[in-house]
């Protein structure tokens, strides 16, 4: 097959060619769409995903894990028939018995299931989660965007309190904080409900009758079928007719009105910064009331690193009780991506508290044992037992950060000894083995530190109206800004 790369470099082996037990062949790259995770990377990644289970645990959410492959009759109930998401990028798959399953695109739709099957009977509500893993789309490649990409998100069921859509933002908003993220911007903006959305889906396509020629080919397509995606196209003459569109603001009913005005005093409250953005709508149609996003500085949609909202309707649809939900998923690799264009290093977190050295055959032996007496204690090790040098093993240690290196040589193994050398001040002492664990603790204890994340938003005790900011929120300059 023709192909206008050029052959990969081959890493020379110390093999003679005629040794090699396989004909050589080059690799077959990568699938489209996907990269490979490597070291200097997975340190970006294990610090946002550090993160990510902190603000989880201090706002006491569970971790759910759905499975990866659905049923695509599932994600058709979730996202509808005409979705692109369905229809353009699902990766779907054959299976054995013949009913058509996909990868998943969104893991949402897994939690609506989880509901509708009564996993949750009997539970307190609100229900808070917290997932984390792979979605895959098959989406048109450009720079910076993957087929196969790592998510997380928040999730809150089983009540329809407005303080619970504050509260989520609030848990995105600390892990941006957490990571030292500057400059971000959140959008916030009130899609409505099945009761008042009908009729500005109406004023919405009476608005683009007489402009459906100046439109692009995408929006050309939903002006019918689905409107308010024309609401977030970022095609320049797209962009100038949705500004003049009606806004759905005005025409909320009188639940969505109180329910949108009641989320923004709480994120006043919590002194959040946010502008009102009466084109913000998402890609995925099962969004009802508060939609949001976190963006980058410039604004636009392409930047997103948190997007959320309300899914009212999401566990009704899939097959289970009306369930009132609300949630944001998070995109680590974008998160990444922000924190290298911010030249954000993470910090070097510390694998283990102990590195542990030997010198002799004699010592590796009497070191396998030591190694599991630290162990089984707790006490996080890591051993030098593929080095032979002193000087590598040594090396490895100040790489790792570890405070406390042990080393057993020859001599210490004859006598049950071993040598503590603290990397801190790099003083060190020969101790028995019998008292290593007891000074290992004492060295050790006080450099572990707690992961420290603010407090979460209680969801008792405040009840407010908001009225007087609604009246502000249909003015053409995207409403008042709250920065």
């Amino acid at each position: 097959m023709a192909t206008n790369q050029k052959p990969p470099v081959l890493v020379t082996s110390d093999q003679p060619e005629e040794e090699r037990r396989f004909e050589h062949k080059p690799t077959e790259g990568l699938a489209p769409g996907t990269v490979h995770y490597l070291p200097d990377r997975e340190r970006y990644l294990a610090w946002v995903r550090f993160n990510v289970s902190g603000v989880a645990t201090t706002h006491e959410l569970s971790r759910i894990e759905t499975p990866i492959l659905d049923k695509v009759a599932t994600l058709t109930r979730a996202f509808g028939e005409d979705s692109p998401l369905v229809n353009d990028l699902l990766y779907k798959i054959s299976s054995r018995g013949g009913e058509a399953v996909a990868l998943r695109p969104d893991v949402r739709p897994g939690i609506a299931r989880a509901f509708a099957m009564n996993e949750f009977s009997g539970k307190d509500k609100p229900i808070r989660l917290w997932h984390r893993g792979p979605v895959f789309r098959n989406v048109a490649l450009k720079a910076g965007v993957q087929r196969q990409f790592e998510v997380f998100g928040f999730e809150l069921l089983g009540e329809l309190n407005p303080v619970l859509d504050a509260q989520v933002i609030q848990m995105a908003w600390k892990v941006i904080k957490n990571l030292g993220l500057e400059k971000m911007v959140i959008n916030v903006n009130s899609v409505g409900c099945l009761d008042c959305r009908p009729e500005y889906l109406k004023q919405l396509k009476d608005h683009y009758e007489n402009r459906q020629n100046a439109l692009c080919k995408e929006c050309r397509k939903y002006r019918n079928t689905n409107p308010l995606k024309l609401l977030a196209c970022e095609e320049e003459k797209c962009v100038r007719h949705a500004k003049e569109a009606p806004q759905i603001i005005d025409n909320l009913c009188e639940a969505c009105h109180k329910h949108f005005s009641e989320v923004l005093e709480f994120l006043d409250d919590l002194e959040i910064p946010y502008s009102l953005n009466p084109q913000l709508v998402h890609d995925i149609d099962y969004y009802t009331r508060t939609v949001f996003a976190i963006l980058g500085e410039s604004g636009e949609r392409s930047t997103a690193l948190f997007t959320g909202g309300r899914y009212d309707d999401l566990v009704e649809k899939i097959g289970g009780r009306p369930t009132s939900a609300v949630g944001v998923t998070g995109g680590i690799d974008r998160l990444v991506m922000a924190m290298q264009e911010q030249s954000i290093k993470p910090p070097i977190i510390r694998r283990a508290d102990v590195y542990l050295a030997q010198l002799s055959a004699m010592a590796k032996k009497k070191a396998l044992k030591v190694f599991e007496m630290l162990r089984d204690e707790g006490i996080h090790v890591i051993e030098g037992f593929g080095k032979n040098a002193i000087t590598l093993q040594m090396e490895q240690a100040v790489k790792l950060g570890v405070p406390v290196t042990l080393i057993l040589g020859q001599k210490e193994a004859l006598e049950d000894t071993i040598i503590l050398r603290d990397m801190v001040n790099g003083v060190q002492e020969i101790v028995p083995l019998s008292k290593m664990i007891t000074e290992v603790k004492k060295k050790t204890d006080h450099v572990r530190q707690p992961f420290k994340v603010a407090a979460p938003l209680p969801v008792e005790g405040a009840a407010t109206t908001g009225s007087h900011r609604m009246g502000k929120m249909s003015n053409r300059n995207n409403g008042r800004d709250k920065k």
